[in-house]
């Protein structure tokens, strides 16, 4: 198991992290990139059709965002027929090779993954007697994959010039392969049947003779590996018992992994540890897949604190530049590498002021001379229609994102006829006024969320996966389908808070620093996990305290949401729904308390999830108006007017709540940023004890 062979690894080769290493004065580092993206396997394998996808996003965000100052990108991209099994292991050693001592090197696999009988010379290391796979182009039927002790050999071969390196594996190893029709398209292959010899590997049992024999069950969470070294560090898709799944946007199918992945950086505004990405990553991916947690894992923790990609992003500078281009007329240097959605999404709008404006006197509408109006967004810059400002082609403003699109949620509706006649009748009258929904719409290709009606029952679930998110509905009356479609709007709002980010945001990503405690241990990893204590006879749930620091120079107003897996939004972290932290100071929570309701223990659910969201902004917001209870609980129209003068963030919630265009954010342009957290309890069976 990669596990395992990285203990071997780790003893070949010892760093420690810390700062991050700067090339000599005038002579530029290098990121070298191997991109490998393969859909179009060989039968008898199933097709995938999101990889290429993946790579090529990732290639997109690289180009775009690499700090052109310090670093050259060298990049290759192999894609389905050129990822043959020596291809990959030829140009890992002949591209990646060539990295030095503070150079980036990235291994990033999007395809298959699988298992396959390792020869008995490995079985001291493997107590299941397989190795973990990455299934190349050729590898089936008659071919190799490439097995986890071999890409142990390679990352071991370019470790010797001690660059960082980093390795992202959307792809899984778990299960049989197979499906229920529906689910969402799994990156997962068969068992490979065939046991290779020895000499068919590039790597030796001698390599593994440091490593001990290992007790059944020792494995990385994500089992692919816990790290080579302490400078190698791995983003994997999922759990080793769990399903790499395919996830359709708006751009085409991807990874899930790969999408939230890329969600999480390219709203970043830059520099963000490898412990920060991985929380809003898990955090994104669980709120919208279900049975799959991203996994990072390291052997030395201080690595989790370490920058993405060694530093080698730009940062963001808080506002955009507007100008005129010839071929293109006007354009901003913003687009979809750094989180601009797809216009049909709905209104984007940047607000002009002229060139050199500083960013405090950007936060005055008054000083605004106009508008831009995003009509076609692409990898690294968006079309842009102005209004306002003088037009002249050598006319350069620079720009504050001001409008973001929050656009309904698209559901697919499938079964039988007459039912869905009267959901879509509901949905032309759910809304308080009388009018259609604001927070839904039907659709077929980009679907979210679908709605069954199929023997006498109502049921809603992702698009891809069969788990139902409420209780089915008996019976095709239309008193069920108008509660079916109050129950997608609240699921609806509930995903719009969840997927709430700002790719404009001009505050640093470590602004704020959230510390997780229950009791008097602090909590670490991209997944806060909570367990019930036996204590005077009798299973007491864990009590979650956090807390917030300000590290940086200004004073910032934060705020906490709880959503949980019921659709609920609790905003009771501090008495007034948010505060001001001033810089060097910092604010405790109330205390969160994880909770399993009896009725679903007595049933065997003893896990449950909540999604932690931070919000920070540079002007006061009130959190509370987005609060909502749980599935089925009646939403008040009252509760949910909103002033949105004076906060940009007040008029986006206003958004997401009422769907009005017409708010206007006031005198001040705030800026903000939003992260997440994915925090699960565990209450023990019954029968079960503490140790």
């Amino acid at each position: 198991m990669f596990s395992l062979v990285w203990l071997w690894l780790k003893r070949k080769f010892s760093a420690s992290p810390g700062k991050e290493p700067r090339g000599r004065k005038g002579v530029k580092r290098n990121l070298h990139a191997l991109l490998v993206g393969i859909d179009n396997y060989r039968p008898p394998l199933r097709p995938l059709e999101g990889c290429g996808n993946d790579i090529r996003l990732f290639q997109e965000y690289l180009k775009g965002r690499l700090d052109p100052d310090e670093f050259n990108l060298q990049e290759r991209v192999l894609l389905d027929d050129e990822a043959t099994y020596q291809t990959v292991i030829d140009v890992f050693r002949s591209h990646l090779g060539g990295a030095g001592e503070n150079d980036i090197v990235v291994f990033y696999f999007s395809g298959h993954g699988s298992k396959e009988p390792c020869p008995e010379e490995f079985w001291h290391i493997e107590p299941d007697h397989k190795n973990e796979t990455l299934v190349c182009y050729d590898s089936r039927p008659d071919g190799c994959d490439l097995a986890d002790k071999e890409l142990a050999k390679l990352i071991a071969e370019i470790a010797v010039n001690s660059p960082h390196i980093i390795i992202i594996l959307d792809c899984c190893h778990s299960g049989s392969g197979t499906r229920d029709r529906g689910v969402a398209l799994v990156r997962q292959a068969p068992e490979a049947e065939r046991r290779r010899l020895l000499n068919e590997y590039i790597v030796r049992p001698d390599d593994f003779r440091t490593v001990p024999r290992i007790r059944t069950g020792f494995t990385g969470r994500g089992g692919w590996m816990t790290a080579a070294r302490a400078n190698h560090i791995l983003l994997a898709a999922c759990r080793d018992n769990q399903y790499a799944k395919e996830y359709m946007t708006a751009e085409g199918p991807h990874g899930a992994f790969s999408h939230f992945l890329l969600q999480s950086l390219q709203s970043s505004g830059g520099a963000l540890s490898y412990g920060d990405l991985m929380k809003s990553v898990t955090a994104l991916l669980c709120g919208n897949v279900t049975e799959q947690t991203p996994q990072l894992e390291v052997v030395d923790v201080r690595e989790i604190d370490r920058i993405f990609l060694g530093g080698a992003i730009t940062e963001t500078r808080g506002h955009f530049t507007v100008s005129y281009d010839g071929s293109l007329e006007w354009i901003v240097d913003a687009g979809a590498v750094h989180g601009i959605p797809p216009t049909t999404a709905g209104p984007i709008r940047f607000a002009l002021f002229p060139h050199g404006t500083s960013a405090e006197a950007m936060r005055r509408r008054s000083n605004s001379i106009g508008a831009a109006d995003v009509i076609e967004v692409q990898p690294h810059l968006s079309r842009v229609r102005i209004s306002g400002a003088g037009s002249g082609a050598a006319a350069l403003f620079n720009a504050s994102l001001i409008s973001l699109p929050i656009a309904p949620t698209e559901i697919r509706l499938e079964g039988d006829r007459e039912a869905l006649r009267l959901v879509r009748d509901a949905i032309e009258s759910s809304d308080f006024s009388g009018g259609p929904s604001l927070y839904i719409r039907e659709a077929t290709e980009d679907a979210k969320l679908r709605l069954s009606a199929r023997n006498g029952l109502y049921v809603i679930t992702h698009v891809a996966e069969t788990k139902s998110l409420a209780a089915p509905l008996s019976g095709y009356t239309a008193a069920n389908a108008s509660l079916a479609v109050r129950r997608l709007d609240h699921i609806a709002r509930w995903k719009a808070v969840n997927d709430l980010l700002n790719p404009g945001t001009g505050i640093p990503a470590a602004s704020i620093g959230l510390r997780a405690f229950s009791g008097d241990e602090q909590i670490l990893g991209s997944e806060l996990r909570l367990e019930y204590k036996w204590k005077d006879g009798k299973w007491v749930p864990p009590r979650l305290d956090l807390c917030l620091s300000n590290r940086s120079g200004k004073r910032l107003y934060c705020a906490l949401l709880s959503l949980s897996e019921r659709f609920a939004i609790e905003t009771g972290f501090f008495p007034a729904g948010g505060l001001w932290i001033e810089p060097g100071q910092e604010a405790w929570s109330e205390p969160m308390y994880g909770r399993i309701p009896d009725e679903l223990w007595k049933l065997g659910i003893n896990q449950a999830r909540d999604f932690i969201k931070l919000l920070i902004s540079t002007e006061e917001f009130d959190p509370r108006l987005l609060r909502q209870g749980r599935l089925d609980t009646p939403v008040l129209r009252q509760t949910l007017k909103i002033d949105s003068s004076g906060s940009a963030l007040n008029c986006l919630m206003n958004r997401i709540i009422t769907r009005e265009l017409t708010a206007d954010p006031g005198e001040t342009l705030a800026d903000w940023r939003a992260s997440s957290i994915l925090v699960t309890t565990v209450r023990p069976l019954e029968g079960e004890r503490a140790s």
